[in-house]
C-alpha cells in the first residue's frame, strides 16, 4: 500500500500556502492528526490503484486532493444524516459490489439476505468482470431495519461499496 497524505483545509487553501504565509503548524508525533484552528492533517493509506484512478479523476473534474476528499466527506455525512433522521416504512434499494473470490462471500451475502427477508422484495446479479459482482436488493420496511441490512453487509470481507437509496412511500 502507498500511503496519501492529504491536507484537509475548510477554504481550499493547502498547507504550503498556509506555511509561506507564516501560519504554524505543529507537527505531533507520527500517526496522530495534526490539529490547528484551521487544518486538520491526516493521512489515508489506499491501494496504489485506487490512488491513480482517483488522481485522474480529481485532474479531469479540477479539483485538488484535499478539496475532492472534503466533498466526499460532506457527500457522506450528507447521506449518512438523511438516512439516519429519516424514520417510518421506506422503500428503495442496496447496491453491493463484491470480490466473489473472496472466500464465503457470496454463502455469508446469501445467508444475510435470507435472515433479512422480511424486508427484501427481490434481488439482481450482475457479473460485473471476471471477478467482481454487484447485487441490487430491492428493500422495503422501517428505516432501521433496511439500514441494518446494509450495515450487516458493509462489514462482510470481500464487500468493496455499497450504496443505500431510499425513498418515503407516497401517502
Amino acid at each position: 500500500m502507498r500511503f496519501l497524505s492529504i491536507t484537509v483545509l475548510s477554504d481550499g487553501i493547502t498547507s504550503e500556502v498556509l506555511n509561506s504565509c507564516g501560519f504554524v503548524i505543529i507537527e505531533l508525533l507520527r500517526g496522530l492528526t495534526l490539529r490547528t484552528n484551521r487544518v486538520s492533517r491526516f493521512s489515508v493509506s489506499a491501494p496504489l490503484n485506487l490512488v491513480q484512478e482517483f488522481n485522474a479523476a480529481i485532474r479531469n473534474v479540477g479539483y485538488s486532493r484535499s478539496e475532492a476528499v472534503q466533498t466526499a466527506m460532506r457527500n457522506l455525512l450528507s447521506d449518512w444524516k438523511w438516512t439516519n433522521d429519516a424514520k417510518g416504512i421506506m422503500t428503495g434499494g442496496i447496491i453491493v459490489v463484491y470480490d466473489h473470490e473472496v472466500r464465503g462471500i457470496e454463502e455469508t451475502l446469501t445467508s444475510t439476505q435470507h435472515h433479512n427477508q422480511n424486508i427484501i422484495s427481490s434481488t439482481m446479479h450482475i457479473h460485473l468482470d471476471d471477478r467482481h459482482c454487484l447485487e441490487m436488493i430491492a428493500v422495503k420496511g422501517e428505516v432501521k431495519e433496511v439500514q441494518n441490512l446494509a450495515q450487516q453487509l458493509t462489514r462482510q470481507r470481500g464487500v468493496k461499496q455499497i450504496k443505500l437509496a431510499l425513498v418515503a412511500l407516497p401517502h
